[in-house]
């Protein structure tokens, strides 16, 4: 494989390193993230390291105004049950 191949799929990694990426296991109801997921809420306060383990309840569902709270749970299992939806 050509270098600038590599060079283009590293320099892709990097940005999307910087996003606030998350990971969330329905099983054990545990989000995985890295920092900039926090610093993208504006609670940089709550990053314990890169990539750590939190409670869904404590990082996000707290978080939502109670009103909100159904809705963006109905809307989220939808999205896992059929991931061919976009969603913002």
């Amino acid at each position: 494989m050509p270098t600038n191949s590599y060079s283009s799929k590293y320099e892709t990694l990097l940005a999307v390193g910087q996003l606030g990426g998350w990971e969330y296991n329905v099983l054990t109801q545990e989000l995985w993230c890295n920092s900039y997921y926090f610093e993208m809420l504006g609670r940089p306060e709550y990053v314990v390291s890169d990539w750590a383990k939190y409670s869904i309840k404590d990082v996000w569902e707290n978080w939502l105004h109670p009103e909100d709270l159904s809705k963006a749970k109905e809307f989220f299992s939808d999205f896992i049950l059929h991931p061919v939806l976009e969603y913002k």
